[in-house]
C-alpha cells in the first residue's frame, strides 16, 4: 500500500470578504503518515508533536446507533396509546401511572379512557400528576359486577386538565385510601351508572375517602366542576367520608358543585363532627341551578404539607406564615395600601399571577426564604415631607433581607420603581435592600425597571455593609430597564447595583465576594448607572452587557466628606470612602456608555492596597466609551502585572511614562503616571485565508480520500512588544461553541518587513467528513516593554469544510484548470464515500 506524502496547497479564501478563491505559497508541511485504508487516528488536546499540524477530532455522534429511527408516536400520533410520561408512550394508564412513579413525573392523556373490567382500575401509590388534556375517563356501565373504582389513590396524585374539556365520571371516581393524598386543579367530574347483581345502578359519589380515623389522608379541591349525575337518585352526596371519621378530610378552596354546598360537609355531617369541607377563609356563594360555587379571601398560605388558608389582608396572611416554618404565602389580588409586612420565619412568597402588584415592603429575617414571581412597585404615592425636605413617612424599600439571613433566593420577580418628582426634596427608592450581614443571597432572573426620581437616586439593589459583612452575594441573569423620565424629572439617578462596605478601617471590608454576572441592561433613556461599589472586597463582574449609562462600573461617593477648595471656592472632595479591593472583570460588553469604567486615583490605592485587577483584558469589551483613568503604576504593579480595559476591537501593548507614549515604563519603574497604549487588533495580526493541502501517493497519483485545510496568518507587532509563540496557539474543533483543541506555534517564519508568517493545518480528513466544517481561532501573545504579558484573542472564529473550499474553486474564475480538476477529484471522492 503506498504512503501519501504532502504535494502542495491549492485555493485560499482570503479573508471572509473575499468570494474568490486564491493560490497561497506556504512553507512546507508534514502530514501524519497513514496507509489509505489505515483507521483515523484521534488526537489528544494536549500539543502535538507535528509541526502545527493536527488530525480532526474524532465524530462521537454516528456509531452503532447510525442508520436507525424511532417509531415512537408524538402528540398526533395516539391511536394506540392511552398515556405518556415525557417522551415514553404507554398502553394502559395503569402503567403510566407506574413509569411517572418512579420519578414522580407527569401522566398526560392521549386519548379517552374506559374502566371495564377491576383489571383496569388505576392504583396510585407513590406522587404522580395526571393531565388529563381534554380526555375522558368513564366507567363501562355495562361491564357485570366491576368493582366501580376508577381510581384508587394510596399514594400523592395531582389531578389537572391543561386542555380544559377533561373529565372523570364514576362510581365513585376517586377512593382515596390509607394516608392517601388528592389534589383536584380542575377538570369536570361526575357519579357514573354501573351494573350490579344484573341490575342497572347509578351513584353521585365522586370522591370518596376510606380510611382509619388515625391516618393523615386529604383531598384538597383548589378549582373544577362537579357535577350531579342522577338527580333522582336520593344519594346526593358528591363528596363522602366515613360517618365514624371525625377528621375534615376535604378542603376545598375553590370549584362549582352542584346541589351539594361544601359549606355543610357531605350527608353525614348530622352525625359526626365534621361541619364543613371548607379550608380556612373560604366561601362558598349559591347560585342558579343550586350551584354552589366556593371562592376565598386574596393571600393563602400553604403550609409544608399542603395545607391551604386564606386571609383577608397580608398583614393577617404574614402572621399565619410566622407561627408555622416553611410556609408558602401567595398573592391572589394586588396589595395598594403601601403595607409593611416582616417574615420571622422560613417562608416562600409567590403570585398568584403576574397582574397582581405589591406597593409594599417585605422584610425577611429567616435563612432559605424564597420570594418568586412577585410584581413589586414603588410608587412613592404615601411619601411625605416636612418644610425642609426630609421625609417624614413612607417606604423607600420593596424587599428587605436582614438578620445574618443565608441563602435567601429572589427569582423571577419584577422590581418597578416608577419615574416621579416629589419637588426638592430628600429621599431614596431601593427595590432590593440588603443589610445586616446577610450571606450567599441569590438574586436572579429578575427584571428591573429603574424610573429616574427627581434630585434623588433610584436604585434597583442596594447593599448597606458595616460590620457585619454583607457576603457571598450573587446577582446573576437579571434584566434592567431605565424608562422615560417622567414630568418634572430634571435631575437624579437611576443605578441597577450600589454596593457600600460602610467600613474605614483598614483591612476590613463590608462588603465581599460579590458576583454580578449575566445582566442585561439598558440605560440609554435616562441618566443611569450600571454597578457603583465602595468598600468593597473581592467584586466579580462577568459577562454582563451594559448599554448606553453614564458608568457602566464606578466608585461611589457614599459617606465622602466635603471641604471648600480655599483656591477657587468650590466644593471637593475631602475624602472619599474606604477603596474597594479585588475586582474582576471578564467578558463585560460596554456600549455607548460615557464612561465604561471611572475609578479616582483615590479610589484605586489607599490604605487598603492595591484595588483593581483585571483579568484578562482581551476578554472585556466595549464601545463608544472612554477608557479607565491615568492612574498611578502602583496600581497595577503587583505579584503579577496586569493591563487595562481595551476599547472594543484594540489590544493593550504597553504602559508608558507620557500621554504620547514615546517612553514604556520599564520593569524597574515603581512609582509615577502610567499611560496605557491601545492599537486596534488588525494591527497586531491578518488572516489571510484558508487553502486546501493535497496529498500523493508514491506513484505520484493525488490521493483525494483525505485531505487537509490551513489556515494562514501574518503576526505584525509593535517594535518594542516581544511575540511569544510559545504561549501563542490556536483552538479549534467541530463547532464555534466548543473550540475543544489547541495546538501552539512552535515555527512561525520572519519576512524581510519584520512580520511573521504562521500557519495552522488540520491534516487526514477523510472523504466522509469532506462535508464538515472545522471552526479555529487564533490566539496571540505578546510581552510589552514594561513586562506586562498579553494574549489577545482573535475576533473572528474562523471556519471552513473540504466541501465549501472545493466549491470555492470550481466557481473561482482565477483558478487553473488544473487547480478545479483537484477540486473536483475531491467532491467525487466525497459522492463515492456516501
Amino acid at each position: 500500500m503506498a504512503t501519501e506524502k504532502f504535494k502542495k496547497g491549492i485555493g485560499a479564501l482570503a479573508g471572509a470578504a473575499m468570494v474568490a478563491t486564491l493560490s497561497v505559497a506556504a512553507p512546507p508541511m508534514i502530514a501524519l503518515a497513514q496507509t489509505p485504508d489505515a483507521a483515523q487516528t484521534t488526537q489528544t488536546p494536549q500539543d502535538q508533536t507535528q509541526q502545527n499540524t493536527q488530525t480532526p477530532p474524532a465524530d462521537q455522534t454516528n456509531q452503532a446507533t447510525e442508520g436507525t429511527s424511532s417509531s415512537d408516536p408524538g402528540d398526533n400520533d395516539v391511536s394506540f396509546y392511552v398515556a405518556k410520561v415525557g417522551d415514553t408512550s404507554y398502553e394502559t394508564l395503569s402503567e403510566a401511572i407506574k413509569a411517572a412513579g418512579k420519578t414522580n413525573g407527569t401522566v398526560k392523556l392521549l386519548s379517552d379512557v374506559t374502566v371495564s373490567s377491576s383489571a383496569d382500575i388505576v392504583y396510585v401509590t407513590s406522587k404522580v400528576t395526571l393531565d388529563l388534556n381534554g380526555h375522558k375517563i368513564t366507567t363501562d356501565e355495562n361491564a357485570a359486577d366491576l368493582h366501580p373504582f376508577d381510581i384508587t389513590v394510596g399514594g400523592d396524585l395531582t389531578v389537572t386538565d391543561s386542555a380544559g374539556t377533561g373529565s372523570v365520571s364514576g362510581a365513585p371516581a376517586f377512593v382515596v385510601v390509607n394516608d392517601g393524598r388528592l389534589t383536584i386543579e380542575n377538570g369536570t367530574f361526575s357519579g357514573a351508572a354501573y351494573t350490579k347483581n344484573n341490575a342497572k345502578k347509578t351513584a353521585n359519589t365522586i370522591v370518596k375517602v376510606v380510611t382509619d380515623p388515625s391516618s393523615t389522608a386529604r383531598v384538597s379541591i383548589k378549582g373544577g366542576t362537579f357535577k350531579l349525575f342522577d338527580k333522582t337518585n336520593q344519594w346526593k352526596l358528591i363528596l363522602d367520608q366515613l360517618p365514624s371519621d371525625t377528621t375534615q378530610r376535604f378542603w376545598i378552596e375553590g370549584g362549582s358543585f352542584e346541589q351539594r354546598d361544601p359549606a355543610n360537609g357531605d350527608d353525614n355531617f348530622a352525625t359526626n363532627n365534621v361541619r364543613t369541607f371548607l379550608t380556612t377563609g373560604a366561601s362558598s356563594v349559591k347560585g342558579e341551578g343550586n350551584v354552589y360555587t366556593v371562592e376565598h379571601e386574596a393571600y393563602g398560605v400553604t403550609d409544608a404539607d399542603g395545607a391551604n388558608a386564606y386571609y383577608a389582608t397580608i398583614k393577617e396572611a404574614a402572621e399565619a406564615a410566622n407561627k408555622i416554618d416553611n410556609a408558602t404565602v401567595t398573592l391572589y389580588e394586588s396589595v395598594t395600601d403601601h403595607p409593611s409586612v416582616s417574615f420571622t420565619k422560613k417562608v416562600t412568597v409567590t403570585a398568584a399571577s403576574s397582574d397582581v402588584t405589591f406597593n409594599g415592603v417585605m422584610r425577611f429575617n429567616a435563612s432559605e426564604s424564597v420570594v418568586k414571581g412577585v410584581h413589586f412597585v414603588l410608587d412613592g404615592e404615601d411619601l411625605t415631607f416636612d418644610d425642609k425636605g426630609k421625609k417624614t413617612a413612607g417606604l423607600v424599600q420593596n424587599v428587605i433581607v436582614s438578620n445574618k439571613a443565608n441563602k435567601v433566593l429572589l427569582a423571577d420577580n419584577t422590581f418597578e420603581i416608577k419615574s416621579m418628582t416629589k419637588g426638592e426634596v430628600d429621599f431614596q427608592l431601593s427595590s432590593v435592600w440588603l443589610e445586616n450581614g446577610v450571606t450567599n443571597t441569590t438574586i436572579q432572573n429578575n427584571t428591573f425597571i429603574i424610573g429616574r426620581t427627581h434630585n434623588n437616586s433610584a436604585v434597583g439593589i442596594n447593599l448597606v455593609g458595616g460590620k457585619n459583612a454583607i457576603d457571598g452575594t450573587l446577582v446573576d441573569s437579571n434584566t434592567i430597564t431605565v424608562p422615560q423620565d417622567a414630568d418634572g424629572v430634571k435631575s437624579g439617578n437611576s443605578m441597577f447595583l450600589v454596593a457600600n462596605g460602610n467600613t474605614p478601617e483598614t483591612d476590613v471590608y463590608g462588603v465581599t465576594n460579590l458576583t454580578v454576572s449575566n445582566n442585561t441592561m439598558d440605560g440609554t433613556a435616562a441618566k443611569s448607572y450600571g454597578v457603583s461599589i465602595g468598600d468593597v472586597n473581592g467584586l466579580k463582574l462577568n459577562d454582563n452587557s451594559f448599554k448606553g449609562t453614564y458608568m457602566g462600573l464606578s466608585y461611589s461617593t457614599w459617606g465622602a466628606t466635603y471641604a471648600k477648595d480655599p483656591a477657587t471656592g468650590n466644593w471637593i472632595y475631602d475624602k472619599l470612602p474606604a477603596a474597594s479591593a479585588g475586582i474582576e472583570l471578564n467578558g463585560n460588553t460596554f456600549t455607548d456608555n460615557t464612561a465604561a469604567i471611572y475609578f479616582n486615583a483615590q479610589q484605586l490605592v489607599n490604605d487598603k492596597g492595591t484595588s483593581v485587577l483585571v483579568t484578562p483584558a482581551d476578554q472585556f469589551t466595549y464601545a463608544g466609551s472612554q477608557s479607565i483613568d491615568v492612574t498611578d503604576v502602583s496600581a497595577y504593579r503587583g505579584a503579577t502585572k496586569t493591563s487595562p480595559i481595551a476599547p472594543a476591537g484594540t489590544a493593550f501593548v504597553g504602559w508608558y511614562k507620557d500621554a504620547a507614549f514615546e517612553t514604556p515604563l520599564t520593569t524597574t519603574d515603581t512609582t509615577g503616571a502610567a499611560y496605557a497604549k491601545f492599537v486596534p487588533k488588525t494591527d497586531l495580526y491578518s488572516f489571510k485565508g484558508i487553502s486546501l493541502n493535497v496529498f500523493t501517493n508514491n506513484d505520484g497519483s493525488d490521493n483525494y480520500q483525505k485531505a487537509g485545510i490551513r489556515f494562514s496568518y501574518t503576526v505584525t507587532l509593535p517594535e518594542d512588544v516581544a511575540y511569544r509563540n510559545t504561549d501563542s496557539m490556536w483552538k479549534f474543533g467541530i463547532a464555534e461553541d466548543n473550540l475543544a483543541y489547541f495546538t501552539r506555534d512552535k515555527a512561525p517564519v520572519k519576512n524581510d518587513d519584520g512580520s511573521l508568517s504562521s500557519s495552522f493545518s488540520i491534516n487526514g480528513i477523510t472523504a466522509k467528513w469532506y462535508s464538515r466544517d472545522y471552526y479555529v481561532q487564533f490566539y496571540i501573545a505578546y510581552t510589552t516593554a514594561d513586562g506586562t504579558k498579553i494574549t489577545v484573542a482573535e475576533s473572528t472564529v474562523h471556519h471552513q469544510s473540504v466541501e465549501g473550499l472545493a466549491k470555492s474553486i470550481l466557481s473561482d474564475v482565477t483558478a487553473s484548470e488544473a487547480q478545479k480538476s483537484q477540486a473536483q477529484g475531491f467532491l467525487d471522492a466525497q459522492s463515492s464515500s456516501k
